[in-house]
């Protein structure tokens, strides 16, 4: 009787574990063209890249935000670091960003998460005329 209950408690402490979402280690970041079937642009970058445990507001240029998944109602951001796809991304153009996330390289990446639209914007033109003193 008592391995039974022993067995019984073991189940019952391990079944929230088990219910638990799998946290990822690494994302994708996928750039689709407007209406393209495959991605033209992908991205991967580890979790270890992001800050977590941030207030939810939206994202700044250049800056990636995903729900934390360690932290409901928190978020986690990765910043471009300037040669990724956000600021790489070619000017004008007109696309969908999708994620995916991977907690075991074993069984490859998660489902995608929605499409986002997403278009670089140019940056505005330097002033015609400037002047400077030494």
């Amino acid at each position: 009787m008592r391995r039974v209950l022993l067995v019984i408690a073991c189940l019952l402490v391990s079944a929230p574990a088990l219910a638990q979402d799998v946290i990822p280690t690494a994302y994708q970041l996928r750039f689709y063209l407007d209406g393209g079937a495959a991605p033209s642009i992908t991205f991967d970058f580890a979790k270890a890249a992001m800050v977590c445990d941030l207030p939810v507001v939206p994202p700044a240029s250049g800056r990636l935000r995903v729900t934390d998944p360690e932290r409901p109602g928190r978020d986690c951001e990765w910043a471009d670091p300037g040669s990724g796809p956000i600021l790489a991304a070619p000017v004008g153009v007109n696309y969908v960003t999708r994620l995916a996330g991977l907690a075991n390289v074993a069984d490859g990446y998660g489902p995608e998460s929605t499409g986002v639209p997403f278009r670089r914007a140019a940056f505005p033109a330097a002033p015609g005329n400037f002047r400077l003193r030494p």
